[in-house]
C-alpha cells in the first residue's frame, strides 16, 4: 500500500525494527520483509494510514483474520492503539517490503491468551513472505511470555483462512471452539514455519526507533 499521495506532516515516528525476513526466487528475486512495532508515539504516522485507508477501497485478502469488512477492522486496529481499553499485551505489527511498500498489519490482543485480532495483507496470497513475518514475529512476542497460548477467534476468518491457520499449526483443544497455539509448542512451530518457507530470517534484540517517513520516503 501506498501512503505518498498524502499532505505531507511534521516527522514524529517511533516505530522500532523487529526482524527481517528475506525470501528469494529460483530466478534469484530477492525480496526483505521488515517487521517493525508501532505504538501511541507514532500518531502521525497511524492518522496519516487510516485517512489513506479512509478513501481507497482495500482489496480482498481471503486468509484475513478480521470483520467482514477489510476498511474496518484495519482502521479499527490503528486506533486500538490509543485506546484506553489497550492493554499491556496488546500489539501492533507492520510488515515493509524493501522499504517502499506497506504489506500488511497484525493487531494482537490479550483476550485470556493472546488473540490474533486482525490479521490483514494488501495482497491476497497465501505464500506472501509478508504474512509469514508478521505471524512469525507474533508468535515469537507470544512465547517470551509464560503458559500464553496463541489464539484465533474462528468467525473471524473464511474456512480457507481456517485451513491455512491450520496448516501452519494451529488447532482446537477439548472445550475450546478457537485455534489455539499453545505456548510449549509454539518453538516448533516457527522452526517448521521458517524451514518450509525457505526463507532466512533475522532479529534485532536491540534497535533505535525510527521514522518510517524516512524510511518509505514518502515525502519524498
Amino acid at each position: 500500500m501506498e501512503i505518498n499521495n498524502t499532505p505531507q506532516y511534521k516527522p514524529a515516528f517511533q516505530a522500532r525494527n523487529l526482524s527481517r525476513v528475506i525470501s528469494k526466487t529460483k530466478q534469484g528475486l530477492e525480496t526483505v520483509v521488515d517487521v517493525y512495532s508501532l505504538d501511541s508515539r507514532d500518531k502521525v504516522f497511524i492518522n496519516r494510514m487510516s485517512e489513506v485507508i479512509k478513501g481507497h477501497a482495500l482489496p480482498e485478502d481471503t486468509l484475513m483474520i478480521g470483520e467482514k469488512d477489510a476498511k474496518t477492522s484495519v482502521k479499527d486496529s490503528l486506533q486500538h492503539v490509543f485506546s484506553p481499553k489497550k492493554r499491556y499485551s496488546d500489539s501492533l505489527l507492520i510488515a515493509i517490503e524493501n522499504k517502499k511498500k506497506i504489506l500488511g498489519i497484525l493487531d494482537c490482543r490479550e483476550r485470556g491468551d493472546i488473540d490474533l485480532h486482525t490479521f490483514y495483507m494488501f495482497q491476497d496470497n497465501n505464500r506472501n513472505t509478508g504474512r509469514k513475518a508478521l505471524l512469525l514475529q507474533a508468535l515469537k512476542n507470544i512465547k517470551r511470555q509464560i503458559d500464553v497460548y496463541a489464539q484465533i477467534q474462528p468467525e473471524r476468518m473464511t474456512e480457507k483462512a481456517k485451513k491455512y491457520f491450520r496448516n501452519l499449526g494451529f488447532g482446537k483443544e477439548l472445550g475450546d471452539k478457537d485455534l489455539l497455539m499453545s505456548n510449549t509448542k509454539i518453538h516448533d512451530k516457527i522452526d517448521k514455519i521458517q524451514n518450509s518457507a525457505a526463507i532466512s530470517v533475522k532479529e534485532f534484540r536491540s534497535t533505535k526507533n525510527v521514522d518510517l517517513v524516512d524510511v518509505l520516503k514518502l515525502d519524498e
